[in-house]
């Protein structure tokens, strides 16, 4: 019974809502980080530049120890990656309280940022471990909680801010971090997680991040999330006082951001409902998603100065780069196989986190070079060009590594195995292996079909 309840039944829909409710804490807390340094500058009349760069800390550590989540989720289990990273949250959250400059203020985001990173990996990971048949659609509604967390969190920190202070918020932001301990212990390790820990110290070298370099594929979706990083960082840190600058109070302010979580949400969700389908490639959707966002990026100086105009960017740019995760476990898996899809994960997190660091202080300088808001967003807008392009440049290149990690895959003909196991008893097998056997042909070259 424990086998048949690995794979798309049983428990596994107990782990998709834990991962649901992960995504909602980590998307209110990463999402929502520009209100805290709008406060910041504010509050303690700290300079751009200097609490800018407090935020790229913040998020660049959150993305740039995704080796380090691999790692730790490969060697003991997601659940236990989740509630230390969770704990490192509630830690960061209480110490920035007690911070009195911006050097002190960079080291504690810089652990909040540890503690969100600790957990993206293991809770975007997780969904290939127990299911297979819903994998995107499953993937694409549990980043949607990153939406909720966006839409809601960002009223309460709002209201935080103007009734407790920056101080007081930091306290409300550690009682939501608390929660990852708790989501994190549910999500308790199948069969297939196991046997991957079982086999981790006897696989082969092709397993380590320097083999996974030489995929050429993975490179390029490395190098694309490294210019998202950069475009999304900058957006997030600059977005509210781009709306402070044009006259938006900081209540309209937190209203964009809330149709920001409510975008967010819809496009998690159909994205992965689209990814699903047979005839629908995960890299056309993620790599146009992109180049939608980094054209209304650039063209944001031309209907931005108003609410309108905003609230249209923000859902515009939610909408076509929030579904980019839908598509995360698919392109993969397909790249690397599933006992690599951590390691994976972490790689790509590295690389995203290189551009969520240096995003925010190349916006600081340009906006105190050229004096203008709008010249930063169209930077940014130019980032995200970049990611789509780099995305696209994986039909180009091939690389055998990919095609030999897949089939050398030790996990594969066990996740072959349970996925049978649940299968209808009406459906015959002679109907389902073709079917399996197509899908694995498909998998040798991914990117091209």
């Amino acid at each position: 019974m424990a086998q048949i309840e690995t794979m798309d039944s049983g428990y596994a829909w107990v782990v998709f809502v834990s991962d649901f409710c992960c995504f909602f804490v980590i998307g209110g807390t990463f999402y929502t980080n520009g209100f805290l340094i709008l406060s910041m500058i504010k509050d303690y009349q700290w300079d751009l530049t200097s609490t800018a760069l407090v935020g790229s800390l913040f998020s660049a550590a959150s993305t740039i120890t995704g080796p380090l989540s691999g790692l730790l989720v490969d060697k003991t289990s997601s659940r236990f990656a989740i509630m230390f990273g969770g704990l490192l949250l509630v830690i960061g959250n209480v110490s920035s309280f007690f911070a009195a400059n911006e050097n002190m203020m960079a080291f504690t985001f810089t652990l909040r940022g540890l503690g969100i990173g600790l957990v993206f990996v293991p809770m975007s990971s997780i969904p290939s471990y127990y299911f297979k048949r819903y994998l995107n659609a499953v993937s694409g509604i549990s980043a949607s909680g990153a939406g909720f967390g966006i839409l809601i969190c960002s009223l309460i920190i709002e209201y935080s801010l103007q009734t407790y202070s920056l101080r007081g918020t930091f306290f409300v932001m550690a009682g939501i971090a608390a929660h990852l301990c708790l989501f994190g212990a549910l999500c308790r390790p199948n069969e297939v997680e196991k046997k991957k820990h079982e086999k981790c110290n006897t696989i082969n070298k092709r397993g380590s991040y320097f083999q996974l370099l030489k995929n050429v594929p993975l490179l390029m979706i490395c190098v694309s999330f490294f210019c998202w990083g950069i475009g999304v960082s900058t957006v997030l840190i600059f977005l509210p006082m781009y709306c402070s600058h044009h006259g938006s109070t900081s209540q309209e302010t937190a209203t964009v951001f809330s149709l920001i979580g409510g975008a967010n949400i819809v496009t998690r969700i159909l994205t992965g409902v689209a990814a699903n389908a047979d005839n629908i490639n995960e890299l056309t959707l993620y790599a146009g998603s992109f180049g939608v966002a980094g054209i209304a990026t650039l063209l944001l100086p031309f209907y931005g100065t108003t609410l309108s105009g905003q609230i249209a960017f923000g859902i515009t740019e939610s909408l076509f780069t929030a579904g980019a995760y839908s598509c995360f476990n698919a392109i993969n898996l397909k790249l690397v196989g599933i006992s690599h899809v951590a390691l994976a994960t972490g790689l790509e997190m590295l690389f995203s986190g290189s551009g969520f660091f240096v995003g925010p202080p190349i916006g600081a300088m340009i906006k105190k070079h050229t004096g203008s808001m709008d010249t930063v967003f169209m930077f940014a807008g130019l980032a995200f060009l970049m990611s789509a392009f780099s995305a696209m440049l994986m039909t180009v290149f091939s690389s055998p590594t990919t095609n030999d990690v897949q089939h050398d895959d030790p996990l594969k003909h066990e996740v072959l195995t349970l996925t049978l196991e649940v299968l209808p008893v009406s459906e015959k097998i002679e109907n389902i292996v073709p079917n399996i056997e197509n899908e694995e042909q498909k998998e040798f070259s991914p990117m091209l079909v």
